[in-house]
């Protein structure tokens, strides 16, 4: 289809990296994201963590709760950018080729954010809970 489109020349297929180096710097070379998931774009999905650590333009599908970024702000930043469009998760072709022009018209508003803050806060909490833990069985 690519071929046929007159794209494929534009196009990277690559599958699976599992060398965080190599997909990093493979990501960077990107003009835009376009990640389409069925049930809309979540907090909790890598490849969606790992796209918005870059100043790149997005384009994904809608979350499905209205709340999905509440408890992630860094994530949140990311979401709420100039240069990221949500598209209905059922929305056609033709919504997401014009939300891909409509980030690339806006790329240098886009953001990548860091993720640190947020393993460091995960991390706190867990310590947090296991402390609890421990003193309730004292």
């Amino acid at each position: 289809m690519a071929r046929a489109l007159g794209v494929a020349e534009w196009l990277d297929f690559r599958g699976r990296i599992d060398d965080q180096g190599e997909l990093l710097a493979t990501l960077s070379a990107s003009d835009v994201f376009l990640l389409p998931y069925a049930d809309g774009v979540s907090a909790r999905r890598s490849s969606f963590q790992a796209v918005s650590q870059l100043a790149i333009p997005l384009v994904t599908t809608a979350p499905e709760r209205p709340d999905e970024f509440d408890f992630t702000p860094a994530l949140r930043e990311k979401i709420d950018n100039p240069a990221t469009a949500l598209v209905p998760a059922d929305a056609g072709p033709q919504a997401f080729a014009d939300a891909v022009m409509t980030v690339l018209a806006k790329k240098d508003c886009a953001v990548g954010v860091s993720l640190d803050a947020i393993w460091r806060e995960a991390a706190a909490r867990h310590l947090a809970f296991y402390d609890r833990l421990l003193d309730a069985a004292e």
